[in-house]
């Protein structure tokens, strides 16, 4: 399943976007927004598959914008993602155009 995750975050999540977990699990189940948790062992799959798999986790956080990857935030911060209080910034994401939902 890791592998349908990096091929949708390589297609709708460019250098400079974020998304969530939940937007991650709902692209990927027709809408169902229930599962989001298995993203998170799935990007973890992804990771150990391939460490150039990590260019693409790092864009993928909380809907709350919390950071769970050690070298996340500073790769987001070089992206130029909004960061408050060391989480992203959703709503200032979302106002740039730098949030990618599941549509």
């Amino acid at each position: 399943m890791w592998q349908n995750v990096i091929a949708w975050l390589r297609e709708h999540v460019p250098k400079g976007k974020v998304t969530t977990y939940v937007a991650v699990y709902a692209a990927l189940h027709d809408g169902d927004r229930s599962g989001a948790r298995a993203v998170s062992g799935w990007l973890n799959q992804a990771i150990r598959a391939s460490a150039k798999n990590k260019s693409w986790t790092h864009r993928v956080v909380t809907v709350r914008g919390d950071i769970k990857r050690k070298g996340q935030l500073r790769q987001l911060r070089v992206e130029g993602i909004p960061i408050v209080r060391q989480r992203v910034a959703i709503r200032h994401a979302a106002q740039q155009g730098r949030l990618v939902d599941s549509q």
